[in-house]
């Protein structure tokens, strides 16, 4: 076969078939969307609901190419409402034209209508259980079963004649109208009972996604916020995180990774055993994104390299200890898929890698199984390393929770979210002393920085301290030193380990020499030891300089003498 042959036959096979009438080349139309290849099933009821008189465009003739998607884009957004015929083959179809125009009408919030000329019965989605999920959008006051077909046809008479145009009546309709099923549907809030919408029992109910989620925007709301306030099911949720990985897997790359992750009741398990570890992405009042988020011992996050995730990986993690995390999938709807959105997922990740170590839950290695480009490319932005592509597990990156937490750009949006006011208490108040002495506690153990006394927070005439959702994480304590009249002296400063690198040591500096300056003291002056370079970076960035303290200084500060030549000593001048 040459390829003029090879082209011309490809051509062929892709021509809608006629459903016995011209698509109309009225103004006002809805639009038809089906299976090609079940033409013949579908056809006598497209025709009824032509016959009914309601104007209808389909693609007969329409030649798929180039200008194909364009086409249809256009009639989309031109027609009143969309109508879907499902049947069985949409789901079998590895691209479906019928599922791609569904997102588009979707997208163009048209209104929309399904008529199941197959059930999607429980072996169904769970055989086809991501792509059977994009129907979960749809009312079930616009679906029906086609047995039922004059329900549909008397909601399209009543929108037609509410818009003023008239309908051409083709031929008589059966006796029964449709109106009394119409007030069933009412009264009762549900499908017909033939519909197959009805054995997904759990879809998204109207009242739920009419409801207003009271969350500023955009941001990240886990899981176990959304159930416990009532806006979700857990099948609710499954089904919306079903939908956004269908929209985030690349099938190019990874044609087959919609088909290995398990079925309906494992996502719903997961939805409830990770609760208070998946973020949703929220933007508009609906989940356009999520992520999983879920601790796994050192020894199950290896096996996870090669290894199906399922909910037993899930560690017990209640009562503390050390453990990895393994984001099993990291989905955002592509309309929302923006460098920031990115940013908000691993903000949130770091403030609950916080809010577990408050828990005493550490965390070290974190692990994503992602299956796009453009999500490895976010990946790599933030300092993650690929470490495997496979058929299983898509791009496989990884990154320690250490250099998540240092990193520069997601710091700062972090510091504002967490980071309260400062505030100054004089030594009298025990309850901050002995805040000071449980974050200096394992701190001094390791013998560095400027930390060399149990007791300086007892001792100090002042202590500053930096506060993270009400609760102490570092301070600065002041002493008045006869060695330095009209000074002030560093006498300590402290960081709770899991909070340093965010910028709070130098912002106590800072609010430290405020407050010397508002009192009117001369100079500011500290020392730290040679060894500690993190400290001596501190002080140099916040504006102090090194100088050369004398002996009776250093002895004035209860520095033994076997210690001066371990220090270094610097001064800020404050007039």
């Amino acid at each position: 076969m040459s390829t003029n042959d090879k082209n011309q036959s490809n051509t062929q096979l892709h021509i809608p078939r006629s459903f016995g009438f011209e698509a109309t080349t009225n103004s006002d139309f809805y639009f038809v969307s089906y299976n090609s290849n079940d033409c013949d099933r579908i056809s006598p009821y497209v025709q009824q609901i032509h016959d009914a008189g309601i104007p209808l465009w389909y693609d007969k003739g329409l030649i798929y190419g180039e200008k194909w998607e364009e086409e249809i884009g256009i009639r989309i957004a031109k027609s009143k409402a969309f109508i879907l015929f499902f049947t069985k083959g949409i789901l079998e179809k590895k691209e479906s034209y019928a599922e791609m125009e569904f997102r588009i009408a979707k997208k163009q919030q048209k209104t929309t209508y399904i008529v199941m000329v197959d059930n999607l019965d429980d072996d169904c989605w769970k055989k086809y259980p991501r792509k059977s999920a994009f129907l979960d959008a749809v009312s079930q006051t616009h679906s029906c079963s086609c047995e039922r077909l004059d329900y549909i046809i008397n909601k399209l008479k009543s929108e037609f004649e509410g818009s003023g145009l008239e309908v051409t009546q083709k031929k008589d309709l059966p006796a029964e109208n449709g109106l009394s099923v119409e007030k069933d549907l009412l009264t009762t809030n549900n499908a017909p009972s033939s519909s197959g919408l009805q054995s997904t029992k759990d879809l998204l109910s109207s009242k739920v996604k009419e409801k207003v989620l009271p969350f500023t925007e955009p941001t990240i709301v886990d899981s176990e916020r959304l159930l416990n306030g009532g806006y979700f099911t857990a099948k609710e949720l499954s089904q919306r995180h079903v939908e956004l990985d269908f929209l985030t897997v690349d099938g190019n790359l990874f044609p087959d990774a919609l088909e290995i992750e398990g079925d309906a009741d494992t996502w719903e398990n997961m939805v409830l055993n990770t609760a208070d570890c998946t973020g949703n992405l929220i933007i508009n009042n609906k989940i356009v994104g999520y992520m999983d988020f879920v601790p796994v011992t050192p020894e199950n996050f290896d096996l996870l390299r090669t290894q199906p995730f399922t909910d037993e990986y899930v560690a017990f993690y209640s009562f503390g200890g050390n453990f990895d995390i393994y984001v099993s999938m990291f989905s955002i709807d592509r309309n929302y898929a923006f460098p920031n959105n990115y940013k908000l997922f691993f903000q949130w990740i770091i403030s609950r890698i916080l809010d577990l170590r408050d828990s005493g839950v550490y965390i070290n290695r974190i692990g994503f199984s992602i299956y796009s480009n453009s999500q490895a490319a976010a990946l790599q932005s933030l300092g993650c390393k690929l470490v495997l592509k496979s058929k299983l597990k898509g791009f496989l990156y990884e990154t320690r929770a250490k250099d998540l937490l240092n990193n520069k750009l997601l710091q700062n949006n972090i510091i504002k979210g967490r980071i309260s006011t400062y505030d100054t208490y004089t030594s009298r108040n025990e309850g901050v002393i002995c805040e000071c002495k449980r974050i200096a506690e394992p701190l001094l153990s390791k013998n560095g920085g400027i930390l060399h006394y149990e007791d300086a927070p007892s001792e100090a005439d002042v202590i500053i301290t930096a506060k993270v959702q009400e609760k102490t994480v570092g301070y600065v304590c002041l002493k008045e030193y006869d060695v330095f009249v009209g000074d002030v002296y560093v006498e300590q400063i402290a960081v709770e380990e899991k909070y340093q690198g965010f910028g709070i040591g130098e912002n106590l500096l800072k609010n430290a020499i405020i407050y010397a300056k508002e009192r009117g003291y001369g100079k500011m002056y500290a020392n730290c030891r040679k060894i500690n370079l993190p400290s001596q970076s501190l002080l140099r960035k916040t504006g102090f300089e090194e100088f050369d303290m004398t002996k009776e200084q250093y002895l004035g500060i209860e520095i033994k003498v076997d210690d001066i030549d371990k220090n270094y000593a610097f001064v800020y001048t404050l007039k």
